[in-house]
């Protein structure tokens, strides 16, 4: 990166917001933003019962799949 350039922000405003035939919210941009919210609240949730509780690689593992078995309303309210 150049000296005084501008990282690109990511995508998070209302105005990025589409809804396709059926009325489900899209995000135009494609991030990675909804699962790192996700995964936040897992993990705080997690240490809140527990706050011995280790993340390892096989904890990650099972909130990625739980993340991608969400339906998609659910996953929604993590991207915005």
């Amino acid at each position: 990166m150049k000296v005084g350039e501008v990282r690109k922000r990511k995508c998070r405003d209302v105005n990025s917001l589409n809804e396709d035939m059926e009325g489900n919210r899209t995000i135009e941009c494609n991030t990675h933003y909804g699962f790192i919210s996700y995964f936040g609240a897992t993990v705080r949730k997690m240490k809140a019962t527990d706050a011995n509780t280790s993340i390892t690689r096989e904890v990650r593992r099972e909130i990625a799949t739980s993340f991608k078995n969400l339906p998609p309303k659910t996953k929604w309210k993590y991207k915005v």
